[in-house]
């Protein structure tokens, strides 16, 4: 038999008990053991004998649970058995102080312990702070979490937190025992700071917690506050308990000097370049680039030698000068800041287009200019400014008036140039450039052009409107005049409809141009009366004409009531809508040449440009809602004229400076609010706008005189 067994072990691989080919498998490990304390719950305020309860999960036979406090921990009481997975002990929590404490449970044998269980001790029945977070001696930046416990409070206590016995915040309720606070420390010094809590309505305070501070902290290094600088400056600044790869960016008040500068060695370095700043006193400021503490303020005053004298333009950022080119103006004066003036002796200023002038030198830096706009100036633009400084007699600048109107209109097709100085309107082909036509508009600022039979209506504002047509020479008054009696400010056409504003007796006039047959060779029918009227009273100024389905429209702007103006010319209706929050015409000097606006056949809104406050407007054609207000009052100049496109892009510029300098301003604000400088663009190319066109997202901008013709920007 044996020899039996031991064949079966060899030759078939047999499997004896215990594992092994043919054999039962080995039985798995039995489960670790797991203990939870199951009572008091956690955050549970106790007193008294207390009873703790356990869990035991897979308990080994015989097993025992030693009951913990604090860690680290004290024994409550003998190891108790475990029964049927669970077992309990009683404690008596007046052996321990009152405030926090911690429970937990251990089985003997070392095989498994709990996870602790705050709960409050309240048995005393006096009132005790203590805070629990941070802990003595932490480090802390930004915003802090303070937590305190408050022991035997009464119902709807609150906790005051400190800092050195300032309060941090307002009183912190007390929930559930706890109460907790936010401390920005931004703007709190670094170093060693005292924490506390007192309860609100008592004297119970907390033992003090000692922390430190951290925050990142910028300071100029170069130059000292008070230097006078010149030249190329370097600015300098250390950044402590900064994070790494930090920057900093340096500032000349608003603007930003450079890009971020990297902290290296714990200090940023900037090359500031005074010569492209004005002399006198800057703020200058370096910001930890993502921090709201990293901060260092100083105050430099800039001097550099004058090598040139300066322009109005460069100095006087937004003066816009002579703002009433229809009418004779009042004498006006304004003051031209620059360096080193002399009395300028007798003949050594120079203006064109105005006479008689006064001068005064208030000081070195100032002198004050008094002068008189004549009437006949029918060329708004600017004139030249040259007068006695340091550096002998010079060109130092120019008078600038304010376009009355947008000098370039379109079609398809064709670009309208109005040159009023040449008393003309130039027609050139927009695929070609080439000019081809020349029509005669002698004494017009304002015009527009019909869509489909290219018809051109004209105003001058001390007359009437006059229909110009094709073949006209040069100097020639075209066809068609309205009554002198009713100066016409603003005229627009489309589809023969012309809208016509006569703010001197509150009117918006309408004329069917296709039902007159003009005579070329007399001047033409003159209009004795418009086809129609809307006595819509105010001042009304200018006008803008559109269509919507079978409807035609005209829009305008009453600049005395403050109010936008929409006629439906079809159904013979108007209403109006508040202009709220802008001045108006008879709070400003400049009369109606400083309220425009514009829109387009395909775009869907109006858009209400007030040059003196330097805001846009733009409103829904249609209803009147407000859609928008643009503040302008960001750029360095004064928009004074703006242009609407079919998809609701808008164009701004100023009408300033003689053509040749560099000196044009142009901004482009897309159909969400966005708004681009385009100024770079012609000051690269030595052009100054004074007629604008936007089509297709793309600014054309014209300039009479030396660059008639149309070029686009991007």
């Amino acid at each position: 038999m044996k020899r039996l067994v031991l064949l079966c072990f060899v030759l078939a691989g047999c499997s004896g008990p215990g594992g092994g080919n043919g054999g039962p498998p080995n039985p798995p490990p039995p489960p670790r053991p797991s203990v939870s304390i199951t009572t008091p719950a956690p955050g549970a305020q106790v007193s008294g004998m207390t009873t703790i309860a356990a869990s035991v999960q897979n308990p080994p036979a015989g097993a025992m649970l030693q009951f913990k406090l604090d860690n680290p921990s004290t024994n409550i009481g003998l190891p108790v058995p475990v029964t049927n997975g669970s077992t309990s002990t009683g404690w008596n929590s007046a052996s321990a102080s009152d405030g926090p404490h911690t429970l937990s449970a251990s089985l003997t044998d070392g095989s498994a312990t709990s996870s602790p269980v705050s709960v409050m001790v309240a048995n005393t029945g006096v009132s005790s702070v203590s805070i629990t977070s941070p802990p003595p001696g932490a480090m802390l930046s930004g915003t802090a979490n303070l937590n305190a416990t408050c022991v035997n409070c009464p119902a709807g206590s609150s906790v005051q937190f400190k800092y050195d016995g300032n309060n941090i915040g307002g009183p912190a309720s007390v929930v559930s025992g706890t109460a907790s606070q936010q401390w920005n420390t931004v703007g709190i010094l670094n170093g060693s700071h005292f924490l506390s809590a007192q309860l609100v309505g008592s004297t119970v305070t907390s033992q003090p917690v000692a922390v430190t501070l951290a925050n990142p902290q910028v300071t100029f290094i170069t130059p000292p506050t008070g230097s006078i600088v010149s030249g190329n400056v370097t600015l300098s600044a250390s950044c402590s308990n900064c994070p790494q790869n930090s920057s900093i960016q340096f500032q000349d008040g608003p603007n930003n000097i450079g890009g971020p500068a990297q902290v290296a060695g714990g200090v940023a370095t900037r090359i500031w370049d005074t010569s492209q700043v004005g002399n006198g006193s800057h703020t200058l400021t370096a910001q930890l680039v993502g921090s709201l503490s990293g901060v260092d303020i100083i105050v430099v005053t800039v001097s550099n030698p004058i090598t040139q004298a300066p322009r109005i333009d460069s100095i006087s950022r937004k003066w816009f000068g002579m703002v009433c080119p229809f009418v004779l103006c009042q004498t006006r004066s304004f003051t031209v800041t620059g360096a080193n003036f002399v009395a300028p002796p007798e003949g050594s200023i120079h203006f064109s287009g105005m006479t008689p002038f006064t001068w005064s030198v208030i000081s070195a830096t100032q002198i004050r200019l008094d002068y008189f706009i004549a009437g006949s100036n029918n060329n708004p633009g600017d004139s030249l400014l040259g007068f006695e400084n340091s550096f002998g007699i010079s060109n130092f600048g120019h008078v600038v008036y304010v376009s009355p109107g947008n000098n370039l209109r379109a079609t398809t097709t064709r670009f309208y140039v109005l040159d009023p100085g040449a008393r003309r309107i130039a027609v050139y082909d927009r695929a070609t450039q080439d000019q081809i036509e020349e029509i005669g508009a002698t004494g017009f600022t304002l015009f527009d052009v019909d869509n489909l039979s290219t018809t051109i209506v004209a105003s001058s504002g001390t007359g009437g409107m006059a229909v110009l047509q094709s073949g006209l020479p040069s100097g020639s008054g075209g066809v068609g005049y309205d009554a002198p009696i009713e100066p016409v400010m603003g005229t627009a056409i489309l589809d023969g409809i012309v809208c016509a504003a006569k703010p001197q007796n509150g009117r918006v006039g309408v004329i069917n141009i296709l039902t007159h047959n003009f005579n070329t060779s007399t001047g033409g029918d003159q209009f004795q009366d418009f086809d129609s009227n809307y006595d819509v009273g105010g001042q009304p100024f200018p006008v803008v004409r559109w269509k919507s389905g079978n409807d035609q429209y005209c829009g305008s702007v009453d600049v005395a009531g403050n109010r936008l103006l929409i006629l439906n010319l079809t159904a013979q209706t108007w209403f109006d809508v508040p202009i709220n929050g802008l001045r108006s015409a008879s709070e400003l000097a400049f009369d109606e040449v400083g309220f425009k606006l514009a829109t387009n056949q395909g775009a869907s809104v109006v858009a209400y440009l007030h040059v003196a406050d330097e805001k846009l407007l733009v409103f829904n054609r249609q209803t009147g809602n407000l859609i928008r207000t643009k503040d302008l009052s960001h750029l360095d100049w004064v928009p004074t004229q703006h242009s609407v496109g079919e998809d609701g892009t808008i164009a701004v510029w100023r009408f300033d400076t003689t053509p040749g300098v560099g000196l044009g301003h142009v901004a482009k604000i897309s159909s969400s609010g966005t708004l681009t400088d385009l100024s770079g663009q012609l000051q690269r190319i030595s052009f100054a706008a004074d007629g604008v066109y936007v089509e297709g997202g793309v600014v054309y901008v014209t300039n009479h005189g030396v660059y008639p013709n149309v070029i686009p920007l991007n």
